[in-house]
């Protein structure tokens, strides 16, 4: 494998590592210091609020690499995830010592939603990776994001028995400046060329939105809306469940979080590609990725069995793996016809953190006005999440063509291209 490829991979995989750092800690460490009551409160008041934050970031981000560098974009946001670190560290160290400790521990958890370098990495690998191995070079940058998620709740794990936890943040910290490091150091500056625009002034506001609210787009940002506002209702509530219903909390939530990352892992790496060489079209693996994941967190939403809890979500990493893989494929072939593969990227990204911004508010409300404290009954937190899984599926299968975005098929359809570039023209003659 090139050093290019090596490097991308591990900025990646260290970005991820550093993200699920706080999987085992949150939101159990909120209701440590704060209570059950005040410490849910925060922590659904922290998700949303983080995910808002990142909805914006996610696309300036993208923008900002497609019209300056990606290299830099990945280079600021590494800084900041560093920073965020060692604000969460700060906030633990001083607990019961100082008054306003919980605000930097919020502030920490919250602000890191902000660092998008996944969506400024995507398009980066888009740019150095010939045409005809892109969807296996994404494969393996997703695959890789699955390690990293595995290997941060595994490390903390670890780590808990030789430090105090403040000090395992300082070392996410310290991960997350070297990854800086090698952002500024080694990535590649230049920019791609694309059939419309031959330099990043030709990045303007009126091209992205004539790409991005392309009709096509629209559709599959609205399946991948209600997959992720699935995921999070499912996430909003599975750490207050989990101690109760399956006896699992702190570091053994986190090794239960580390399986659903090395089958996301295996997903993205050995099962989707053979799905993708061996089944169907876009449309049904779509479809069928919804329907395996709705499937999955609805039995999740019933069983006790902490046997079960583990193969769903082996199941559930499947479905979830399938689904990101065809959602990015089909968001980067388009935006890769006019230099906006970053921007794109980041707007999926966004697409994402709205759903984050909405599931709490929706999932926690629901889980308190119908869940039994004493763990009886179903989790209604992954019932509701199985609905919006099901609902993308009914979307999917109303929205998309039997042929939409098959391998065969390769790109757009011709005319679709050149609605974009009459507006991409229109746009460029009245600037001149």
């Amino acid at each position: 494998m090139e050093s290019k490829y090596i490097i991308l991979l591990s900025i990646i995989a260290m970005d991820i590592f550093v993200y699920s750092l706080s999987i085992p800690y949150f939101p159990s460490v909120l209701l440590e210091f704060e209570g059950n009551d005040n410490g849910t409160i925060y922590f659904g008041i922290s998700q949303s609020v983080g995910n808002g934050l990142a909805m914006f970031s996610g696309i300036i981000t993208g923008y900002l690499s497609d019209k300056y560098s990606r290299k830099g974009a990945v280079f600021v946001s590494q800084i900041f995830a560093g920073i965020c670190c060692l604000l969460i560290s700060i906030g633990m160290y001083y607990n019961k010592t100082f008054y306003m400790s919980i605000y930097f521990l919020l502030a920490g958890y919250t602000l890191r939603k902000m660092n998008r370098t996944n969506a400024a990495m995507t398009a980066y690998a888009v740019d150095v990776t010939p045409k005809e191995q892109r969807d296996k070079q994404i494969s393996r940058a997703n695959g890789v994001m699955g390690v990293g998620f595995a290997c941060g709740p595994a490390v903390v794990g670890f780590l808990s028995t030789l430090m105090p936890r403040e000090l395992i943040f300082l070392v996410g910290s310290f991960v997350s400046f070297f990854n800086a490091f090698l952002a500024f150091n080694f990535l590649i500056s230049s920019s791609s060329k694309t059939n419309y625009a031959s330099s990043s002034s030709a990045v303007t506001w009126e091209s992205i939105k004539a790409v991005i609210f392309h009709k096509k787009m629209i559709n599959i940002f609205t399946i991948y809306f209600f997959g992720c506002l699935g995921q999070f209702c499912y996430i909003a509530t599975i750490g207050v469940v989990a101690p109760i219903r399956f006896g699992i909390k702190g570091t053994n939530y986190g090794y239960m979080v580390s399986f659903f990352g090395i089958s996301y892992a295996f997903g993205q790496l050995i099962f989707v590609p053979w799905v993708c060489k061996n089944y169907g079209s876009e449309k049904s693996r779509f479809m069928g990725s919804l329907l395996i994941t709705g499937l999955g967190r609805f039995y999740l939403g019933i069983t006790k069995s902490v046997y079960m809890l583990f193969t769903l979500h082996f199941f559930v990493a499947l479905g979830t793996a399938l689904f990101m893989h065809s959602t990015i494929i089909k968001v980067n072939k388009f935006g890769n016809e006019y230099n906006l593969v970053g921007t794109v990227n980041g707007a999926m990204d966004s697409v994402r953190r709205f759903s984050g911004v909405l599931a709490p508010m929706i999932a926690v409300p629901i889980h308190y006005m119908y869940y039994e404290t004493n763990g009886s009954g179903v989790s209604p937190g992954a019932i509701l999440a199985s609905c919006f899984y099901f609902a993308g599926f009914a979307i999917a299968f109303f929205i998309l063509s039997d042929n939409s975005g098959s391998d065969n098929e390769g790109k757009w359809k011709k005319d679709d291209v050149n609605i974009v570039k009459q507006k991409y023209d229109g746009v460029k003659k009245k600037r001149q």
